[in-house]
């Protein structure tokens, strides 16, 4: 539902809402929260329901970042956004335990069909992000915050990223055990295209299926990393139509061009198709 790239907007700018209409991105991330000074709210929740109204969107999928639990905009946030048909989930900043249970019985009681994806930015948010995962049903992803994240640390985010890995992995783990999306931390330094890539490269080696971007000069990077080449796509093809044959004759294991395929090889190249948007059945 998010993919492989969402980008974030805030909620408050009419030029960065209008351009974002035209955007080829997986998923829209609308900002109430950090974005959004505090005595513009209001301003911006009017915005966003207009917009939402009245605009058409390219992107696969539309959510909106909410104020955080326990704030004074958390309430009416949900209330304004739980029964808008365009939207398909809200991001939950700084999510835990208590807050994502809160967020789900909240949407229940308003009969929203919005699913949940927690925003894991501090360390106790990692910490409880199983039980909070577990705790609301609606969820169906989590979104890592790295900047908050090495704050809650009192650590410094380098363009490396090396201060990241543990969350980064036990995230991602987290994620594919409950079969959840799993997005990495956006790159912040705009003018070090080299640093996404890396960082790109770094967070699809770990298992994330998408990262959150905060610029449109940002999304063709990520995706290239995120969605399957066509060489990755062809390589699929041909294991899974290798295997259709194996099958037929019996065979468990077999080879191909020199490697041994099993089980886990076939499920991947599965995924692969599956990533892509097409049919994943032995016979493609």
């Amino acid at each position: 539902m998010i993919g492989a790239v969402a980008l974030f907007v805030p909620a408050i700018s009419e030029k960065k809402l209008a351009k974002a209409a035209g955007l080829a991105v997986d998923s829209l991330y609308f900002d109430l929260e950090d974005s959004v000074a505090p005595d513009q709210k209001d301003e911006a929740r009017g915005m966003l329901r207009q917009v939402l109204a009245y605009q058409s969107f390219q992107a696969g999928s539309l959510l909106v970042r909410i104020n955080g639990f326990g704030t004074s905009q958390w309430n009416q946030d949900i209330e304004d956004l739980a029964g808008n048909p365009a939207l398909s989930a809200l991001l939950l900043p700084n999510a835990g335990r208590e807050a994502a249970a809160a967020l789900s019985r909240k949407l229940d009681r308003l009969d929203s069909a919005l699913k949940i994806v927690l925003l894991i930015e501090t360390a106790r948010g990692l910490e409880e992000a199983r039980e909070a995962a577990l705790a609301a049903p609606r969820v169906i992803g989590l979104q890592f915050g790295g900047e908050d994240y090495t704050a809650s640390l009192g650590v410094k985010r380098t363009m490396e990223g090396e201060e990241l890995d543990f969350a980064r992995a036990r995230l991602v783990n987290l994620a594919h055990a409950y079969g959840l999306e799993a997005l990495d931390t956006p790159f912040t330094n705009l003018n070090e295209p080299d640093g996404l890539r890396k960082d790109c490269r770094r967070a699809r080696a770990l298992g994330f299926t998408g990262k959150a971007v905060i610029h449109p000069g940002q999304i063709a990077d990520v995706r290239r990393f995120f969605q399957p080449e066509q060489s990755e796509i062809d390589k699929a093809r041909r294991i899974l139509a290798a295997y259709a044959r194996q099958s037929g004759e019996g065979a468990g294991v077999f080879t191909l061009d020199g490697a041994m395929i099993d089980a886990p090889i076939i499920e991947r190249a599965r995924q692969v198709l599956r990533k892509a948007g097409l049919n994943a059945t032995a016979r493609d």
